[in-house]
């Protein structure tokens, strides 16, 4: 069987007054840290444009698919890397989180920000199967966007991977609504978020295994903390061979 190595990374958006952390100052190491674990696929939250063009001069071994959420090129992306190498793209898409899902920018659940799930259905070459993968990130102030957005997803993309920053704590309705929905938490158990301490306090950055698939192995790279400040996730994830009747 053919594992899988999946990361979820949020970039942290490339802002002035981050001062010594800005994005310029970590590129590299946000580059270095994917090329150490070696992900299979990646899906990246916050990068704008010029970021993500930074890691694609950096990581020519990966195909990148995604729009930004304003779908003019000027906003962040829920971008999915993927090896060239081990994956041929067979179908991919972007879907607003609102009521006009294939309109971009739309925002009708009470979020200010529009919010956005990309997804991509891959060719393994190791196995022959295909595999659908996809990254979101979710609204960082309405519950009741999240929790529309949790139901959405689990309606439009069942049985994907499904990556991203839930901006939602274990537990909390957004997160155990996916569980009840089909998906197993890949669940390192310890926090992501640190804004540039290095000090983790809450976990927001999640990897999904749909049932098809079982959870081998799962870390928060604590080691990353100057890259972004998120923690990136890596798991590992098998899939789980039919049963024959």
């Amino acid at each position: 069987m053919a594992k899988l190595r999946i990361m979820t990374f949020n970039l942290r958006r490339d802002v002035e007054h981050d001062g010594e952390y800005r994005w310029s100052s970590r590129r590299d190491r946000v580059a270095s840290v994917v090329r150490e674990h070696a992900p299979d696929v990646m899906g990246t939250q916050e990068g704008l444009p010029h970021q993500l063009a930074d890691l694609d001069a950096r990581l020519p071994e990966y195909g990148r698919i995604g729009r930004d959420r304003r779908g003019d090129a000027s906003d962040e992306s829920c971008a999915i890397y993927y090896a060239r190498e081990r994956f041929e793209l067979v179908a991919y898409g972007d879907l607003w989180l609102s009521d006009t899902p294939h309109v971009p920018a739309s925002a009708t659940w009470g979020n200010r920000l529009p919010r956005m799930v990309t997804w991509a259905t891959l060719l393994d070459r190791k196995s022959g199967r295909t595999v659908t993968v996809a990254n979101t990130h979710l609204d960082h102030e309405s519950l009741d966007a999240r929790r529309r957005a949790a139901r959405f997803l689990a309606e439009r993309l069942p049985g994907a991977i499904l990556m991203g920053d839930l901006n939602a704590e274990p537990g909390e309705e957004t997160h155990t609504f996916l569980l009840s929905a089909g998906w197993d938490d890949a669940d390192a158990r310890e926090p992501t978020y640190h804004g540039f301490t290095g000090q983790a306090r809450v976990r927001l950055d999640y990897i999904l295994a749909p049932r098809t698939h079982r959870v081998r192995l799962t870390r928060v790279l604590a080691d990353a903390s100057t890259a972004s400040d998120h923690h990136p996730v890596l798991a590992e994830l098998e899939p789980v061979e039919a049963r024959v009747r």
